[in-house]
Order: C-alpha cells, then sequence, then structure tokens
C-alpha cells in the first residue's frame, strides 16, 4: 500500500479499483477450487503439459470399462455355478433311488423312477438353457436363444432312437449312449446352440477372460444321457419286463454316479474363472486408487490450503474497504 500515499486522488482511485478486482478475481479463485476440488488454473498449475493428465485420466476410464466386463463375467460365472450346482444336487440326490431298483424288484417303484427321471430332464435343460441378462449362459457364441430342444423333444427322440433294438437293458444303453455321444442324435436335435464359444472379453490393459462352457460339453451329455436312460425305464422295448427294467434303472444310477466327476470339475472351472475375476478386480481396484492419487497430485486443490489462502484474502478485501472509506473520508481539516 505505500505506492497509494505517493499518489494523487485519481491514481489513487484506480489503484484501490484495480487492487479491488484482484483481490476479487483471487476471492473467485479460491471459492472455486473449494466447491469443485479442482485447480482453478490448470494450465498454471501444469505448466502447459497435459500429458500425464490425459494420460491418468484415460487410463482410469479403461479400467471403468474394465470393471464393467468384470462385474458382468463375475455375475456370469455365479449365474453358471448355480445352475450346474442344481443339477449335480438333484441327480446326486437321484441316484441312490435308482441304484435301489434291483432290490425292490417293484414294477410300480421303477415307473416312478421313469417318470421322475422325465422330471429331472425338464429340470436339468431348463438349468442349461438359464437366460442371465439378456444371454443364454451354455448356448456358446448363439447368446439369444436357447441351448437345448425341450427336455420332451429329447427325450422323444431318444426314444425313438431305442424303440427298434433288442429289448434288453444293455442294448439300450449302448444305443443312448451313442444317441448322446459326439455325432449322435444330441448334436443335431438336442443341442440348438453355436459351435463357437462366447468371445473373450478383456479385463485389464493384459488380460481377457471367457467361460467357455456349453450344453454341449461332454460332461453334461453324460449327466443328461444317465437321466434319458432313466426315463427309458418304462418305455419300449424294455416296458413290461421287470427285470431289464430295474436292471437299466440301476445302469442309469452308476452313468450319473460316474458322471458326478466330471460335473464337479466342470464347477472347478467355473471357479477357477472366478477366483481369476476376483484377481483381477483386486489388481483393478489397485491401480485405479494410484492412478486416482496421481489425478489429485496433478489436478486436485488443496482444500484446506485453499481455505486458508481465502480467510487471508478475504481479510485482505475488508482491510481495502476500509483503506478507501478512509481515504474517501479525508479533509484539509482532518489532515492538519
Amino acid at each position: 500500500m505505500n505506492e497509494v500515499a505517493t499518489v494523487g486522488d485519481l491514481a489513487r482511485t484506480l489503484i484501490f479499483r484495480r487492487r479491488n478486482a484482484d483481490v476479487r478475481s483471487e476471492i473467485d479463485r479460491l471459492t472455486k477450487e473449494i466447491s469443485t476440488g479442482r485447480k482453478a488454473d490448470l494450465p498454471a498449475a501444469l505448466s502447459g503439459d497435459f500429458t500425464v493428465l490425459a494420460s491418468v485420466e484415460r487410463d482410469i476410464r479403461s479400467l471403468a470399462a474394465y470393471g464393467t466386463a468384470t462385474t458382468e463375467l463375475t455375475a456370469r460365472a455365479s449365474a453358471m455355478q448355480t445352475m450346474l450346482g442344481t443339477i449335480q444336487d438333484q441327480t446326486d440326490k437321484f441316484i441312490p433311488q435308482l441304484l435301489a431298483a434291483r432290490g425292490t424288484n417293484q414294477q410300480s417303484y421303477t415307473e416312478n423312477l421313469a417318470e421322475e427321471a422325465r422330471v429331472k430332464m425338464d429340470s436339468a435343460v431348463s438349468a442349461l438353457n438359464t437366460n442371465f441378462g439378456g444371454r443364454t449362459l451354455f448356448a456358446g457364441a448363439a447368446v439369444d436363444g436357447p441351448a437345448l430342444a425341450d427336455a420332451d423333444v429329447i427325450l422323444a427322440a431318444v426314444e425313438a432312437a431305442v424303440a427298434g433294438v433288442a429289448a434288453d437293458a444293455a442294448t439300450v444303453e449302448a444305443e443312448v449312449a451313442a444317441w448322446f455321444a459326439p455325432g449322435g442324435g444330441f448334436d443335431t436335435v438336442g443341442y440348438i446352440g453355436s459351435a463357437n464359444p462366447v468371445g473373450a472379453q478383456p479385463v485389464s490393459s493384459t488380460q481377457s477372460l471367457s467361460i467357455n462352457i456349453t450344453a454341449e460339453d461332454t460332461r453334461l451329455r453324460e449327466i443328461l444321457s444317465g437321466i434319458a436312460l432313466a426315463a427309458m425305464a418304462d418305455r419300449p422295448p424294455l416296458a413290461g419286463t421287470l427285470s431289464e427294467q430295474t436292471e437299466l434303472a440301476e445302469m442309469a444310477g452308476t452313468a450319473l454316479l460316474r458322471s458326478q466327476t466330471g460335473l464337479s470339475t466342470l464347477r472347478g472351472e467355473v471357479g477357477a474363472v472366478e477366483a481369476e475375476l476376483d484377481s483381477v478386480v483386486t489388481r483393478n481396484g489397485a491401480e485405479e486408487t494410484a492412478l486416482r492419487i496421481t489425478r489429485g497430485e496433478l489436478a486436485d486443490a488443496d482444500i484446506y490450503d485453499s481455505s486458508t489462502q481465502l480467510e487471508a484474502v478475504q481479510t485482505q478485501l475488508e482491510l481495502l474497504y476500509a483503506i478507501t472509506v478512509r481515504s474517501s473520508e479525508l479533509t484539509l481539516t482532518r489532515f492538519l
């Protein structure tokens, strides 16, 4: 303020106005920083070089996109795990009933098992046709349609395949196994999804993941084959032949028991993808935290420092007003 004492009234007025404008501008800057949390004059703070900040912002946006992909894949894997678990639980409980068929030696018991097998088939097909988030889980790249034909269609085709064979359980078992094997009727009638898997999704800057499991997987074919075998127990050519029916039911129980290992392995593969996704999410989270810290150092304002400066500038403004008032009241009498 020394310059004020050495100039005339007009010049002093101009100095006060200029200083008032400077202080108000500083108040506006600090107020903006406090309200937005960002530096008001970013070009000055970065010395005009936005290269690093732009790179950080781009990486943060990329991580957000990867976050969407990992969330989708995690939810998809969880849904697949649930459906496979449902199939395993239902067939696991069915196995002891099938293995007990020969011991009961009752026509009604065996026929009830066949009827229950048809219910199990419908449940398994429904599980494998599950649509999650508008995308079918087990249909490969054909995510907009079912993976399998209806259970009734599959069982009708299997029944037609075994209707003309010899009336013994071993022959029926071989025919059902052939129908579900690669190249059999399952490929043309049962599985109606895509032979191509769903494409891998980028989940980080260096990694892509996918869950390449479809309803035509051999281990799922074995489950469906075992259920279908049990469903044939009261159908031609074994209808009315109790000994062959009970033997077929026992064969179905043994086949399903054998298939549980493959199904557990399949669920383990989905679990491995889930575990990898967890690791990716953790790594991406750590990277995003580091990037946000860097961005903060580059572009974020120090709220405490800005608040302190604002208080000081407001004090300057009040002092400036006081000086202006005192200056305007000066007279020769008061000066003398």
